[in-house]
């Protein structure tokens, strides 16, 4: 059986639009899978207390960001108190900033502009499915340090 040539052009192009749009479609989901449905991520931090800075340079500062066994943490006063958290977006993994915080209030991911309340951690806006996790502090002679969660 011969197929005539606009026969074939047209069995071509029903194919072509089929797999197009196939891979469309598995394209679009699994974009929303990796936004809605960020595993919680378990980093463990270091085994041992670090220290971070001195409580006088925290409050001076505004904030502190580190790297603390290959997990950025942010450290700052709300009120009279000291907050830690793991400033990883649960969203994509980007490093969460504070750059925002002393003039608006707010903490932000850079990538996706969701936001986070500072004295909570919970999400206030973005595609961030949680908000970020805290970590415990100790403050010893004046230095703080960010403790083994």
């Amino acid at each position: 059986m011969m197929w005539s040539s606009e026969r074939r052009r047209t069995f071509i192009s029903r194919l072509a639009k089929l797999l197009f749009g196939a891979f469309f479609a598995m394209s679009i989901v699994s974009a929303f899978k990796l936004k809605q449905g960020a595993p919680e991520r378990v980093v463990p931090l270091e085994l041992r207390p670090v220290k971070v800075a001195s409580l006088a340079e925290i409050k001076q500062r505004g904030y502190v960001a580190l790297s603390v066994g290959g997990t950025p943490v942010l450290v700052f006063p709300v009120g009279e108190e000291l907050r830690a958290y793991d400033a990883t977006c649960p969203h994509m993994g980007c490093p969460v900033s504070g750059r925002r915080l002393l003039e608006e209030g707010v903490l932000e991911c850079p990538c996706h502009a969701s936001t986070f309340d500072p004295a909570t951690g919970a999400r206030l806006s973005g595609p961030a499915p949680r908000g970020l996790r805290q970590l415990p502090l100790e403050v010893r002679n004046g230095q703080v340090y960010v403790l083994p969660a």
